[in-house]
């Protein structure tokens, strides 16, 4: 993607890389990988021995969750989870939160 970021910003400002525009790239890169394709930081083929996009980047890393603030146990899950170590006591944990109560949520009326 950002082969193709850079090549269009080129064409439309200057042979600069990205176009002399700074460039600003959020995500979370320990997330599922794409369905189809590549990881957006994989170097692509064609691009084999050119410059690799990532290395201009500099990596901020966020380390406090701010959105499960004061659930370690949730935040705790939720790590593993990025890492691929889930654990039973994980799985055990999220399953005692399962509601049979819950009310169904239908897209069209009468699947109830």
């Amino acid at each position: 993607m950002l082969v193709m970021i850079n090549s269009r910003l080129q064409m439309k400002n200057n042979d600069r890389l990205f176009g002399r525009i700074n460039i600003l790239v959020f995500g979370d890169l320990m997330q599922l990988p794409p369905v189809h394709g590549r990881q957006v930081f994989e170097q692509p083929p064609h691009m084999a021995g050119g410059t690799h996009f990532w290395q201009l980047f500099t990596l901020v890393e966020l380390t406090q969750n701010m959105r499960q603030q004061g659930d370690n146990t949730f935040i705790d899950i939720l790590n593993a989870l990025r890492v691929g170590e889930i654990r039973r006591e994980h799985l055990q944990t999220l399953m005692d939160k399962v509601s049979n109560d819950a009310s169904g949520l239908f897209a069209i009326n009468g699947a109830s």
